[in-house]
């Protein structure tokens, strides 16, 4: 799926992931999209693949950095679990090998996935 971001799209892009994430900071989310048009269909996969293992669980999208080091930014997947910890990180090993490790080749310095056990 491409998806050209503009002001017009914004709201669009916004919509379409919040159906499928928790957005945290969505502005700045939309913003560093805007600059890494490449990993929207990633986020859209990704919401699928983890859908296969993490059938219930919440997932958030979130935008981090580092304010000492002005370059380093990055998107999260958060997928909020209940699950014991043993099994939650049995799941993320199999989205790792079933489909995320190859995924990520081209966008993992600028998206991660991981598990947080805090309620959203």
């Amino acid at each position: 799926m491409t998806l050209q971001i503009n002001q017009d799209s914004h709201a669009a892009l916004s919509n379409l992931l919040k159906d499928r994430y928790i957005l945290f900071d969505s502005h700045k989310i939309l913003q560093y999209l805007h600059s890494k048009r490449e990993l929207i269909p990633v986020l859209l996969e990704a919401e699928r693949q983890i859908r296969k293992i993490f059938i219930d669980e919440k997932l958030a999208l979130k935008f981090i950095y580092d304010p000492e080091i002005a370059s380093w930014k990055k998107l999260i997947i958060a997928i909020h679990t209940q699950l014991d910890a043993d099994d939650a990180f049995d799941k993320l090993k199999l989205l790792d090998h079933g489909w995320w490790l190859n995924a990520s080749y081209s966008v993992s310095s600028d998206l991660d996935i991981y598990i947080d056990f805090d309620e959203v």
